[in-house]
C-alpha cells in the first residue's frame, strides 16, 4: 500500500469515527495516537534485504517507544491490556 492510500485510509477512518454520534473521546484520542505514532519503530528496524527495504519488528518496537504510564490517563481499559510487557 502506498503512503497516499494508507494516509487516505486511516483519514476516512478518523472521519467516520468522528461522524459516529456514539464514539467517545477517548476513542478519538487513541485513533489519534496510533495515527501519530504508528511508525516510530522504522528507524530502529531498517534494513535492506536483497528484494527491498525492511523494517521487521517495528511495530513491537514502536509500542515500547510509545508507553509511557501517564499514557493509561487517556486510553480505554482495552488499549491499557494490550500495552507492551
Amino acid at each position: 500500500m502506498s503512503n497516499e492510500a494508507m494516509r487516505k485510509d486511516l483519514s476516512f477512518a478518523f472521519r467516520t469515527m468522528m461522524r459516529n454520534p456514539g464514539v467517545t473521546a477517548v476513542a478519538l484520542v487513541t485513533l489519534a495516537l496510533a495515527l501519530l505514532l504508528h511508525d516510530i519503530g522504522k528507524p530502529g528496524t531498517f534494513r535492506r534485504a536483497p528484494d527491498r527495504i525492511r523494517f521487521d519488528g517495528h511495530t513491537d518496537l514502536g509500542a515500547e517507544m510509545a508507553w509511557c504510564p501517564s499514557m493509561a490517563a487517556c486510553l480505554d481499559d482495552q488499549a491499557v491490556e494490550q500495552r507492551p510487557a
